[in-house]
Parts: structure tokens; C-alpha cells; sequence
């Protein structure tokens, strides 16, 4: 904030604003707003006294005061709240996915990313819906839920970073094939098992997984991406992957809270954290029932036209059911119930400690390194051995110390 010409000190008198600006290292432009938004900037550091169009400085304030919110902004100080309770009882940084921090944040459930088609089957065997409608309904309201909680998320992760409150380093990690094992089956047939590695990316590949979208966008003279322009995308990333010699790249977010911590115990941390994070999920629980159902809404329509129609004729096929299936009350309920168990707590959600052993048991089972093509019963005895493991390890100091470490 000082220029290195000259330090701002308390007793200094200052000829005008943009003198001011200059030794304060702020752009100085000549209209009222810009000087409007210079003194509020100035503000933040220093008081003063106006002598006409002098500035006599009072004092140099120590912390400089917070960033003010975005005047549209609905999460950034639930979401501040939420932060400092989580780290009042954690040393260090976490790393986190977007994904798993939108949980701990509220902005969906812990059973996000979980809920599959076989969570519904129940309105496919009312008779009132079909296993399509019920595929399209779970993933368009998925991708929808999932733009507007992250775009909000991520818009608050970084008001909080320029108010200097939280320090975040986003990190890319890679997963790379390092072994393929070939183990000889009962009958003379041979099993083939991949066995890979998540590990840091390097500066090249870091480069790529942050363009990468971009780059398809730019080469294919797209403005926005519909699922048909995903599908290449997905091939054009995989080709860009294989040149690279890898598979898969995340991009995860290492959040350590610097600001000062109000709590005076955990009881109360845990109090504010819950009451912040229910305040989140009612918003967008509000949001997404009122306006994502209107867009789930019209592409069902666009689907329902196309749907079991003969591709020649542009007529249904015989024997089909969907247009005696659809019945707008019985859609919305259905569209409805998704958003709820996709977004919506039971009771007070997490608590301040689960949340705290969720995120970590998320982060060791993401990314155990799983052969390809291993069973379902292999996976889940995995997955539960691991969990048993952090389970009895959780409330361990070295545990504690090391929360923020992806396994490698």
C-alpha cells in the first residue's frame, strides 16, 4: 500500500487526493466516482482530518479494515462464518474439492455427488414415469444445481480472499498410470488390473487443465456448451490427456483462515456454524425450487418432443406411454423431490465436527488409488477399511497436524 518514495505516517499533511493516491500506490482518475471509490479505498488504511483540499493524516490503522461486500452479494458472510468455525479448531490448511467444500459450506447436502438413478426408482415403479425421465430429471437438475452453488461459492471464496481473511492456493493434481498388472485366472484367461497415482501436476500440466476449456471453446468458435459440445470436449480432452501421458486432472483448493477468531469455545463455533450453514442451504433451497425447476421445466418439454418419437416420422412408436405418463403436478413433485434430497439438510445437517472428519474422510477415500475394473465388493471393502482406519484416528493429534495432506 506505501510507495517506496515516501511513508505515510500520522501528523502529515497532504496537498490533495491525488497526491494522496500517488503515495498510497492507488490509481488516481479525475471524475467523481473514481474519487468516490479512492477515498473509500483510502479509508481502509488511514483516518484524516480535511484541511481544504489538504488531507492531514490522524493515524495509520494497524489491520487495515475488511473489503466491503459486493452489494448483490447473498453467501460471502455466511460462508466467513462458516470458515472461521471450521478452522477455530484446526491448525493449518485443508485442501478441499469445490465440490466438498459446497458441502461444508451448506450450499448442498453431504449426499451430493452420492445420489444415483436407483435413488428414484421408486417413481419409475409407481407407473408414472419412465427410467428416461427419471435419468434426464436427476442430471439436468444436478448440472443446474451444481453451476449455481459453485458460481456463488467460489464468488465468495474470493471476496474473503481480497478482504484478507482466508488465504486460498489452488492446486492441481494429475492421476497418472503407473503400472499395469496381469494376474492369471482359473481356465488359462489373465485378469488386467491399472494401477495409478494421483500426484502434483507439473507447471505444464497445471497450464493445460486451467486453458484447456477455454482453448476448445476458442478453437470451436463456441459461446456457451450444450451437452452435445461436451461430448467433444470430453474427447478433445482426452486426446490432449494422452499426449500428456495422464488421465484425469482436479483442481482443489487449499484454504487456511487468517482472520481473527471470535468463538470462545467450540459450543458456540459449532452454534454459528450451524445456524450459517442452514441460513445458506435455505437460500438456495429457495433459489433452485423457484428457478431451476422453470429450466428443468422447458428442457423436459424439448425432451418429452423428442422422446421414443420414430426419427422418419417424427411420430411416437407404438406401445409408447410417455405422453400418458406426463402429468405436470406429478412432474413437479418428482422435480421437486430431487432438488430436496440433492440440496436439502434433515434436521440440522452435519454438525461442526462431522463436517470437520467428513471433509477429511472425503478427500483419503477420493483418492485411493483403485485398480480399473475391480469389483463393487473389492471397492466398497476398500473404501470401508479406510474409513474404519480415519475413524480411529480422527481425534488423533497427528492426525490433526496433517488434515490438509492429500494422500499420496
Amino acid at each position: 500500500m506505501q510507495s517506496d518514495a515516501q511513508i505515510i505516517e500520522a501528523g502529515m499533511r497532504i496537498r490533495n487526493l491525488r497526491e494522496f493516491c500517488t503515495l498510497a500506490n492507488i490509481e488516481y482518475k479525475d471524475s467523481t466516482n473514481s474519487r468516490k471509490a479512492a477515498l473509500k479505498q483510502l479509508s481502509r488504511y488511514y483516518t484524516w482530518e480535511k484541511d481544504g483540499h489538504a488531507f492531514v493524516i490522524t493515524s495509520v490503522k494497524e489491520v487495515p479494515d475488511p473489503k466491503p461486500l459486493h452489494g448483490n452479494d447473498l453467501f460471502t458472510e455466511d460462508v466467513r462464518i462458516i470458515l472461521e468455525a471450521f478452522f477455530s479448531g484446526v491448525p493449518g490448511s485443508v485442501m478441499f474439492s469445490k465440490r466438498e467444500l459446497a458441502r461444508v459450506c451448506g450450499f448442498v447436502n453431504p449426499a451430493y455427488g452420492t445420489r444415483l438413478q436407483p435413488d428414484f426408482q421408486h417413481l419409475v415403479q409407481s407407473g408414472k414415469f419412465t427410467a428416461p425421465m427419471i435419468r434426464f430429471y436427476l442430471d439436468k437438475t444436478s448440472d443446474l444445481i451444481n453451476g449455481y452453488c459453485i458460481t456463488h461459492m467460489s464468488a465468495s471464496i474470493e471476496r474473503l480472499e481480497q478482504r484478507d481473511l482466508i488465504s486460498v492456493d489452488r492446486e492441481v493434481y494429475v492421476r497418472e498410470e503407473i503400472e499395469t498388472r496381469v494376474t492369471p485366472c482359473d481356465g488359462g484367461e489373465e485378469y488386467e488390473t491399472v494401477v495409478d497415482l494421483w500426484r502434483p501436476a507439473t507447471d505444464r500440466e497445471a497450464k493445460v487443465h486451467r486453458a484447456l476449456f477455454d482453448k476448445f471453446k476458442e478453437i470451436n468458435g463456441l459461446t456457451y456448451v450444450n451437452s452435445v459440445s461436451m461430448r467433444e470436449y470430453d474427447r478433445f480432452r482426452a486426446k490432449v490427456y494422452d499426449k500428456l501421458g495422464i488421465s484425469e486432472s482436479r483442481e482443489y483448493l487449499r484454504i487456511k483462515y487468517v482472520g481473527a477468531s471470535t468463538f470462545d469455545d467450540s459450543s458456540t463455533a459449532n452454534n454459528a456454524y450451524l445456524a450459517a450453514k442452514r441460513r445458506i442451504n435455505d437460500k438456495v433451497l429457495a433459489h433452485c425450487l423457484s428457478k431451476v425447476s422453470g429450466q428443468v421445466r422447458d428442457s423436459f418439454d424439448r425432451f418429452l418432443d423428442n422422446y421414443g418419437k420414430d426419427p422418419d416420422t417424427g411420430l411416437f412408436a407404438p406401445g409408447t406411454t410417455v405422453v400418458t405418463m406426463h402429468n405436470e403436478e406429478e412432474e413437479e413433485a418428482a422435480r421437486n423431490e430431487m432438488i430436496n434430497k440433492l440440496i436439502g439438510f434433515e434436521r440440522d445437517g452435519q454438525s461442526l465436527r462431522e463436517a470437520r472428519e467428513h471433509s477429511q474422510l472425503l478427500q483419503d477415500l477420493d483418492l485411493v488409488n483403485l485398480p480399473e475394473g475391480c469389483s463393487e465388493e473389492e471397492r466398497r471393502e476398500t473404501m470401508e477399511n479406510v474409513a474404519h482406519l480415519i475413524a480411529q484416528n480422527i481425534e488423533d493429534e497427528r492426525m490433526r497436524k496433517k488434515r490438509g495432506n492429500i494422500p499420496r
